[in-house]
């Protein structure tokens, strides 16, 4: 998940981390990820919010938490090889059929607000006042 911060390349593990990291990077970025089904997807993100999307539709989807193990250290094979964008929500479920048993398909929209959400419970005081 490759993202452009001003003349910066950055990598996110997960397509979640593109969109909480820009807050706490402090500048938009620009966002080119490749879904499991090997469809490309950009986005253009800012700590206010997802600003552009080169698929109307555009979801990310999430482990259920009985399906996490926080405690585990190695977070990129029990939390991040699931997060993804997919293009539409029927792709999304296709994939999590087969990846999962049981996934959550997030709006893009709403994948961003439990990014925010995440930092305002970790970094709040840094951050500032709650939204």
């Amino acid at each position: 998940h490759r993202m452009q911060a001003g003349s910066r390349t950055l990598f996110g593990w997960c397509a979640w981390d593109t969109l909480f990291l820009p807050e706490l990077l402090g500048e938009p970025v620009r966002v080119r990820s490749v879904s499991p089904d090997g469809t490309e997807v950009t986005l253009r993100v800012a700590a206010g919010g997802v600003r552009e999307r080169s698929h109307r539709e555009m979801v990310v989807t999430l482990p259920r938490p009985e399906q996490c193990r926080v405690e585990d250290v190695q977070v990129l094979s029990t939390f991040c090889r699931f997060i993804h964008f997919f293009t539409d929500p029927e792709a999304a479920r296709s994939w999590a059929r087969e990846a999962l048993e049981d996934a959550l398909v997030l709006p893009l929209v709403e994948a961003f607000r439990l990014g925010a959400e995440c930092n305002r419970l970790r970094f709040g005081a840094v951050l500032g006042s709650e939204r």
